[in-house]
C-alpha cells in the first residue's frame, strides 16, 4: 500500500469536531469521540473500503469526548471526557461499566498498559493517574 493512500472516510460521523480516535487492537475497528459528547464504533470494511457504523452511539459524559483506548484484549474501551472524568465500557453491549472520577480538569488522554490491569490518564490539571481496570478506583 502507498503511504497516505484514503482506506476509507466518513462524513457527519459527529456533530463537528472528532477529538479522540482509538484502534482496535484486531484493526478493524475504530472509535471516535467527539464535541457532541458521544462515542461511536465504525467497522473497517476493506472490500467496500468503507468505514460502517456498529450500533447506537455509546452516551455517558456529559463534554466533549477527547482520550479513547481499547484494552490490550480489546473487551473494554476507555473514553476520558472535558467533563473531568473516565468511562470504562462493554463496548459490545453498549454500556458502561463505572464511571471514574479524579482529575480537576479536562481529560485529555488514556491508554491501558500492556496487560491491561491498568489505566493512566492525564489531564488539563497536570496529573497522571493510574486507576485499576476492574475496580476503576485510583491507584
Amino acid at each position: 500500500m502507498p503511504e497516505g493512500e484514503l482506506l476509507a472516510e466518513v462524513e457527519g460521523a459527529h456533530a463537528a469536531i472528532i477529538y479522540g480516535l482509538a484502534l482496535h487492537p484486531e484493526g478493524t475497528l475504530i472509535a471516535s469521540g467527539g464535541d457532541d459528547s458521544l462515542i461511536r464504533l465504525w467497522a473497517y470494511d476493506p472490500d467496500a473500503a468503507a468505514l460502517m457504523p456498529v450500533g447506537e452511539a455509546l452516551s455517558g459524559h456529559l463534554n466533549w469526548v477527547l482520550g479513547l483506548a481499547f484494552s490490550p484484549d480489546g473487551a473494554q474501551l476507555v473514553s476520558g471526557s472535558a467533563d473531568e472524568t473516565l468511562i470504562f465500557w462493554d463496548w459490545e453491549a453498549g454500556q458502561a461499566l463505572g464511571q471514574a472520577s479524579g482529575h480537576t480538569d479536562w481529560v485529555r488522554s488514556v491508554t491501558f498498559t500492556q496487560e491491561g490491569a491498568r489505566v493512566a490518564s492525564t489531564a488539563e490539571d497536570g496529573q497522571i493517574i493510574l486507576w485499576d481496570a476492574t475496580t476503576r478506583q485510583r491507584l
